[in-house]
């Protein structure tokens, strides 16, 4: 006989005769004995989805919970419902921290935030962001999403900041060793500006879509500027490329799976500049969904992308709509990494790096090489000009090429 068993029989047929939930029977026979009701944690798990959804993040909440666990996930962390008092659980539990015949549901419930997704330790021990970090509940559900956005762009600042200690292999610029992915079969490092460098060789799209994938869930400090080359491989491969992926690294021996944003690039996080920033990314916190920040770009520059679609003219139809996520991604990723990095060499010289000739013949070998570059630079111009009128000021070479 199980714990608790004659009360749960009861609670079971109290859902039964009722139509209620498991939870909404047992909270109201508990109710109905009198037993006093504190804060429900899934109401809160909820409320905290739909704020930090209304603030632009990107957001995938679990109802079923683990160990007493509510999780959510929100751009690069883990939201963590649960109670502070109850009886130790193990992982295989699937006890709600709202059940009664668990929980004391007078006991407090804490919200944690662990950031990044994947709790990253270095080689001294030390704690590389946030684990479980508590919030304040004393506060409206909008305050409290303000409160995770705070602490989060806290963290990744201290991160950010920290002494470098690696160089890129094509500019020499200088990164920490975590920030450099090698994209080829060579054992060469290299930054987001240069991972599209003519000088790189055996190209493997696949190889650097695993680095990207570790990269964003295990480091809080990731480059910002790595989501647009995250992006573009998205957008090249097209529909599928998370099931492409999750072949060739099955072929490998890779048991991890594919991000969602390999299949939705619209779901990529994408960190936004600290401080001072242009007004149409001023409605964000740290960071936002690229698919909000396409929104925001769009409403705000209504003929934006008509304007790049005028100029890529003797482009294939269709090629800028499929490749403008890739664009913004560059354009504000960049823009981010440049406000975070001050003093280091610009990284706008992308737009003259490129030579995705090896990367398009893997991933879409019917588009052709130059509608790719004269599109994706196009479109990197055109959303840098619009978000930063004063960017080509100092450079009337690349004020030429934008127009």
């Amino acid at each position: 006989m199980t714990k608790n068993y004659f009360r749960k029989k009861q609670i079971r047929a109290e859902a039964s005769a009722t139509g209620r939930t498991y939870l909404d029977a047992a909270r109201q026979i508990a109710v109905d004995a009198g037993h006093p009701q504190g804060m429900l944690a899934a109401p809160l798990h909820e409320a905290l989805a739909k704020a930090l959804d209304a603030a632009g993040w990107p957001v995938d909440f679990e109802h079923d919970p683990l160990a007493g666990v509510l999780f959510g996930y929100a751009g690069p962390a883990v939201i963590q419902t649960c109670r502070l008092d109850g009886p130790p659980l193990d992982l295989a539990s699937n006890a709600h921290p709202d059940d009664p015949t668990v929980f004391d549901l007078t006991s407090p419930i804490s919200v944690g935030v662990t950031a990044p997704r994947l709790v990253d330790i270095d080689h001294v021990g030390r704690l590389l962001g946030l684990d479980c970090h508590e919030v304040s509940l004393d506060q409206p559900v909008c305050n409290i999403v303000a409160a995770i956005d705070a602490v989060l762009a806290t963290t990744r600042h201290e991160l950010v900041t920290m002494p470098t200690n690696a160089e890129c292999a094509i500019c020499g610029d200088q990164f920490s060793a975590r920030d450099l992915l090698e994209p080829t079969s060579q054992q060469i490092r290299v930054c987001p500006c240069c991972v599209f460098s003519g000088e790189l060789l055996d190209v493997k799209p696949f190889q650097l879509a695993l680095q990207l994938n570790f990269a964003v869930i295990e480091n809080l400090a990731v480059s910002a500027g790595w989501v647009g080359p995250q992006t573009l491989l998205s957008c090249l491969a097209g529909a599928g490329f998370a099931d492409r992926l999750l072949r060739a690294w099955r072929r490998a021996g890779i048991r991890d799976e594919p991000m969602e944003w390999w299949s939705e690039p619209a779901k990529a996080w994408i960190w936004l500049p600290p401080g001072v920033r242009p007004s149409v990314l001023a409605q964000f916190g740290c960071g936002a969904s690229l698919q909000r920040i396409i929104t925001a770009i769009d409403t705000a520059y209504p003929e934006l992308r008509a304007e790049v679609r005028t100029r890529a003219v003797m482009t294939p139809d269709g090629l800028v709509d499929q490749l403008w996520p890739a664009g913004v991604a560059f354009a504000v990723g960049l823009m981010t990494q440049q406000a975070e990095h001050v003093g280091r060499r610009s990284p706008w010289d992308v737009m003259d790096s490129f030579d995705l000739l090896y990367w398009v013949r893997k991933l879409a070998p019917d588009v052709g090489c130059d509608p790719v570059e004269a599109v994706l630079g196009l479109t990197i111009a055109a959303v840098r000009g619009a978000l930063n009128p004063g960017a080509f000021a100092e450079d009337p070479d690349k004020a030429e090429r934008s127009k």
